[in-house]
C-alpha cells in the first residue's frame, strides 16, 4: 500500500508539472523518491517465514505420507520409508501446472508422485482426466498453508516416511529434476 501511495504521489507530481521543462533538480527529486520507494518496499517485505517446509521436518498433508511410499520395505502396510516421494502442488487454474502435469506422470515411473491441491477434488480430477494423468491426489483447504508453500506449481521431495529432503518452485522440468537429485 505504501508503494502504491508513493507511485500515486509521483504520478500526481508528473501531472502537475504539465509542459514545464525538466530540470536537474526534478531528476534528483525523482531519483530520491524512487530510492525511498524501493527502500520502503524492501523494508516492508515479509521475511519472517521462509517459503516451503523446513528441511528435515515431516511434511503435513492431512494424510499419512508413508501410505504413498512404494519404494520402501512394507510389511502389512507398515513402511520403513525406504524410497523418496515427490509431492507436487497443483491447481487446475494454473497454466504452469497443466504444462508440468505430464512431467509428474512421467516421473511416476521412477518414484512415487502424489498431487496436492487446495481446489475441489472433482475439479482437479477433471483436469487430470483431460490429460490422462492417473496419480494419487490429496486435496484440502490447508495443504499449502500447513507447509508454508507459496502456491502451485511447487514440489516437495520426502523420504518415504515424510521427512522433507528438498523443495522448490516447479514450473520447468529442470527445476523438478534438481529437486529429485
Amino acid at each position: 500500500m505504501v508503494r502504491t501511495g508513493l507511485l500515486l504521489v509521483l504520478a500526481v507530481f508528473a501531472g502537475l508539472a504539465g509542459d514545464a521543462q525538466i530540470r536537474l533538480r526534478h531528476v534528483l527529486v525523482g531519483a530520491v523518491l524512487v530510492a525511498v520507494l524501493l527502500g520502503l518496499s524492501g523494508l516492508l517485505e515479509d521475511r519472517s517465514e521462509p517459503y516451503g517446509p523446513a528441511l528435515g521436518a515431516v511434511l503435513q498433508i492431512g494424510a499419512d505420507v508413508a501410505d504413498f511410499d512404494d519404494g520402501g520395505d512394507c510389511d502389512g502396510g507398515d513402511c520403513d520409508g525406504g524410497g523418496s516421494v515427490r509431492f507436487a502442488y497443483i491447481s487446475p487454474l494454473c497454466g504452469h501446472c497443466r504444462v508440468m502435469l505430464p512431467e509428474s506422470g512421467a516421473a511416476a515411473a521412477t518414484l512415487p508422485v502424489v498431487l496436492l491441491s487446495v481446489d475441489e477434488p472433482e475439479e482437479v480430477r477433471e483436469c487430470l482426466d483431460g490429460q490422462e494423468i492417473s496419480l494419487p491426489l490429496v486435496t484440502g483447504p490447508d495443504v499449502c498453508d500447513a507447509n508454508s508453500v507459496p502456491g502451485p506449481p511447487y514440489a516437495v521431495v520426502t523420504t518415504g516416511s515424510g521427512v522433507v529432503l528438498s523443495h522448490g518452485g516447479a514450473n520447468r522440468p529442470e527445476q523438478l529434476a534438481s529437486l529429485d537429485e
